[in-house]
Parts: C-alpha cells; structure tokens; sequence
C-alpha cells in the first residue's frame, strides 16, 4: 500500500485489502476485525471497484461503525462487546 494521498484520519490499525474482490476482501476483514479491541479505529485500504458498496453494507451487517469513506480509503470503528 502507497500512503500517497492517503487520509489522515486517525487509525489504530491498517487493512490493506488491495484489489481482492468482494468474498476475499471481506472474509480477509472479518478476520483482522476479529483481532481487534472494540472501539479500535481501522483504516481500510480497498481497491476493488465494488468496494464503495461492499464496505458500508458489511459494517451495516456486522454492527462496526464506518465513520469515513473517500474511495480506496474507508475508516471503522471496531463495535463494541
């Protein structure tokens, strides 16, 4: 992952989940997720074209918290216990 025009939005952990698609990209996040404090900050790094729709619907289904969003780039929040 480049951080050239990356944003700099405050994050406790880096998901680089390059140009997977949807079924990888988002078993590969469930997993980071899984590792995470609840409330930890994640920056999401996702290139797949179907990432803009994708990322949001899976944390609306997961219960974690998209606080941010500017295409590749996506920031969560890890939900609570």
């Amino acid at each position: 992952m480049s951080d050239l025009g990356a944003p700099s939005w405050p994050h406790d952990s880096v998901f680089d989940g390059g140009e997977r698609g949807c079924g990888d990209l988002l078993f590969d996040l469930r997993l980071h997720f899984h590792s995470l404090p609840a409330g930890a900050r994640v920056l999401i790094v996702a290139l797949d074209e179907g990432a803009p729709v994708e990322i949001p619907a899976w944390c609306r289904v997961t219960g974690h918290r998209l606080t941010e969003a500017q295409h590749p780039y996506y920031l969560a929040e890890v939900k609570g216990a």
